[in-house]
């Protein structure tokens, strides 16, 4: 029985050894790059979000559709576009923790929203943050808030943050970010379909993806950033789900007070300015970026005369 026990405990010491020092290994090896959406690019992300003045933040509908350049030049506010393919809120929470975490510039963060918001959580996508909790603590109080089960999965093994990171922080090794890196990826013009996607309204309700919201919201308040709402054109703006959401979203901005630019109001869009159902060409985004930085800087302008 003693010699059962202390086999025991030495298969969980030589655990404890072999998972710490291959996390402090990977962990390195994250911190050699800043390229990578599932590798460097948070920690780029957030090296950048601290020094610049305005972040946006959200999905690929922030990162292919608003031009830091276009907007810093409205508004002479130093501009980095934070947005991430595939992300939700509960990533620009954890993202904005981090850069809050420290010493920064941010006086605006702007927070783009997609329908799927409102009823996808998308949890399990941010962990692809999870590493830079091991520098970043709020990252992971934001994952462990919105993510059922993380804090424990991360007491019980470092090494579970890397989950499916190994191969892209490999590929990524050693890769810094260009110097004139503003987070903006313009997309092509492509043909677009002439038929809307399913547009169904979402089936229940997700508490959680409000939350995360007013995490975002909260947050910036408290460290004094600015908060505004985006919401990007879609080509097929009249689907039940479109609809909802437009509905929502005013309802969200009257309730947090938050200022809310609507995309859709701005333009009269056409399929010439879309490289797909919901994301904007590089023409597409030229205008939209235009007309979002102007409203910015009327924002601005409101909030400094009262």
């Amino acid at each position: 029985m003693k010699r059962r026990a202390t086999y025991s405990l030495l298969f969980l010491a030589g655990f404890l050894v072999l998972d710490r020092g291959l996390a402090a290994g990977l962990l390195w090896a994250l911190e050699t790059t800043e390229t990578g959406e599932a590798a460097g690019r948070g920690r780029y992300s957030i090296r950048r979000g601290r020094e610049a003045e305005v972040v946006l933040f959200g999905s690929s509908r922030m990162r292919h559709h608003l031009d830091p350049s276009i907007v810093g030049e409205r508004t002479g506010l130093d501009t980095f576009n934070a947005g991430v393919n595939g992300q939700g809120v509960v990533y620009a929470a954890a993202l904005q923790a981090a850069m809050l975490d420290g010493e920064g510039s941010s006086q605006l963060h702007v927070l783009n929203l997609d329908a799927a918001d409102l009823f996808d959580l998308r949890a399990g996508r941010a962990h692809v943050l999870s590493p830079l909790g091991l520098r970043y603590p709020s990252i992971d109080e934001v994952l462990g808030r919105f993510d059922r089960g993380y804090e424990l999965k991360v007491i019980a093994s470092r090494s579970y943050r890397f989950n499916s990171m190994v191969f892209p922080i490999a590929a990524n090794f050693g890769k810094a970010a260009p110097s004139d890196d503003d987070g903006f990826a313009p997309l092509p013009v492509r043909r677009v379909p002439t038929v809307a996607p399913p547009g169904d309204l979402p089936t229940g309700e997700c508490p959680q993806c409000v939350a995360a919201i007013e995490d975002f919201v909260h947050r910036g308040r408290e460290h004094g950033v600015e908060i505004v709402f985006v919401t990007s054109p879609v080509l097929f703006p009249s689907t039940a789900r479109q609809r909802w959401a437009h509905g929502e979203f005013a309802s969200l901005s009257r309730r947090l007070e938050v200022p809310w630019i609507d995309g859709q109001e701005l333009g009269d869009w056409s399929r010439d300015d879309f490289s797909d159902a919901y994301h904007l060409n590089e023409n597409g985004s030229a205008v939209l970026s235009t007309l979002v930085a102007a409203e910015l800087e009327r924002l601005g302008q409101d909030a400094g005369s009262k």
